[in-house]
């Protein structure tokens, strides 16, 4: 079973469970990420195999391999699709559809993998902060919400962790199952790669640091794995496990800062039956720029801070897992490395993108300005991923070489057993293992969401899922 796709956390929601001031939330607000060219339609999935999920102007596309296609019923634009595991079914966010609705939160829905039954998960208003399909073991959905505390201020919350499963009989709602009742889960969780149990960000305390927990998803029965050593009030978000189970991978945010974390946080390797922690690098925290090699013990990821995604010195680490040194992917002058991801073969295919300096310094006052101006402007994003290319290299540090069949303005690859989906423009194409041209899939990608442009970066690959 394969899948390709988000990583299972909910990021815009990741986002905002930080403590943003009021000038950032607005200046986010204001940034839409570009204007979506009407028109759709593509090969549909028929071209890779697989069921394929795509959201085609706001509006979720589910196609098969025989090449149809039907759009998911019902209103508000879709996001970050993912499949179950066994493809029958595919959750997504979508706001309430009217104001009318409480709290404008977006939803977590789901839907079969024939566009029929759609039905809303999460609580109507309550803000869901993570969520993740389990790897095996059933058609289970994990997902943390905010919920008001009762008899407490306006503002005042605690976290849930619910399972949901879907009806034993051909129709019918699912069912949900409360798992835990906390002060402040992290807004991160993750399967282990069995589906037995869950990791998670856990605060026991409104006071205390919060820890990265280990629990069988049969009952809660936390087992704490990490605890930053940073002063009482710290964060960790968690990127997610070692393929073989035996790890977890997870960011220090030891300010629990939006601002202070936008500018890259220490990625750490947790070594679950010893204990042991080594910290990997420092790297912006987008966890599609984090891969596994197949069969794992080699992960590729995007070394470097600055917030800005086109900000020089990013480049593309491998490190041996559980121990070892990493070393860099050579990147040329002016460019930085980016998306990193592994073909079966063993490859990695990545970004290669231009690097452009921040904002001067403006002669008179000394202000950047503001981050929504430019080079942070929807016109300049999208001229910057159109300049991308994708290059190729071997585990073993042979040369890169650029994957021409894929074209200029080619990036965030996923590898699939039979090619490569990437995005070029704001369309899907996908590009069979040697072939000389790839085919285009679907048109009117784009996160619609103020997200998207967080500091030039998209993340494009909530946009689709495939499955097979």
């Amino acid at each position: 079973m394969r899948r390709a796709g988000i990583s299972g956390v909910a990021q815009p929601a990741a986002l905002l469970r930080r403590a943003l001031g009021a000038a950032a939330a607005v200046a986010i607000a204001l940034a839409p990420v570009h204007t979506l060219v009407r028109g759709r339609g593509g090969a549909g999935s028929g071209a890779l195999g697989g069921e394929l999920a795509v959201v085609v102007h706001g509006r979720l596309e589910l196609s098969w391999p025989s090449g149809r296609a039907v759009f998911a019923p019902g209103a508000g634009t879709v996001s970050e699709p993912q499949w179950s595991a066994d493809g029958r079914w595919l959750a997504f966010m979508r706001p309430s559809p009217t104001s009318a609705q409480p709290g404008r939160q977006p939803q977590l829905w789901v839907v079969r993998a024939d566009g029929t039954d759609p039905a809303r998960i999460s609580p109507l208003g309550r803000q869901v902060t993570a969520w993740a399909w389990a790897p095996s073991g059933g058609d289970v959905l994990a997902y943390e919400v905010l919920v008001p505390r009762a008899g407490r201020t306006a503002g005042s919350y605690r976290s849930v962790l619910d399972l949901a499963a879907p009806p034993a009989s051909a129709r019918g709602p699912f069912s949900v199952r409360r798992l835990e009742s906390s002060p402040g889960f992290g807004g991160t969780l993750a399967w282990a790669p069995d589906g037995a149990s869950l990791a998670l960000g856990y605060r026991p305390h409104s006071a205390g640091s919060q820890r990265v927990v280990v629990t069988p998803s049969s009952q809660w029965s936390p087992r704490s794995v990490y605890t930053p050593t940073q002063a009482p009030g710290s964060c960790t978000d968690l990127q997610g496990w070692w393929p073989d189970g035996r790890g977890l991978l997870v960011w220090d945010d030891p300010y629990c800062s939006a601002s202070i974390a936008a500018d890259g946080l220490r990625l750490t390797s947790v070594a679950l039956a010893s204990g042991r922690s080594s910290t990997l690098g420092t790297m912006l925290v987008h966890r599609q720029w984090v891969s596994w090699a197949p069969g794992g013990g080699l992960l590729g990821f995007v070394a470097g801070g600055d917030r800005e995604a086109w900000a020089p010195g990013k480049r593309i680490e491998l490190c041996p897992i559980p121990g070892g040194a990493c070393r860099p992917v050579p990147v040329p002058p002016g460019h930085v490395a980016l998306a990193p991801a592994w073909e079966p073969s063993g490859r990695l295919v990545y970004d290669l993108a231009p690097a452009a300096a921040a904002p001067a310094a403006h002669p008179a006052t000394g202000s950047v300005g503001t981050w929504q101006e430019a080079p942070f402007t929807e016109a300049r994003a999208l001229a910057w991923y159109g300049a991308m290319r994708l290059y190729e290299t071997g585990a073993t540090g042979t040369p890169s070489r650029y994957l021409a069949a894929a074209g200029q303005g080619a990036h965030d690859p996923v590898a699939t057993p039979g090619g490569l989906l990437f995005v070029r423009g704001t369309s899907l194409w996908y590009l069979r293992y040697g072939a000389a041209k790839p085919t285009s899939l679907a048109q009117g990608l784009g996160d619609p969401s103020p997200y998207g442009n967080y500091y030039g970066y998209i993340a494009w690959s909530q946009d689709f899922a495939w499955h097979s």
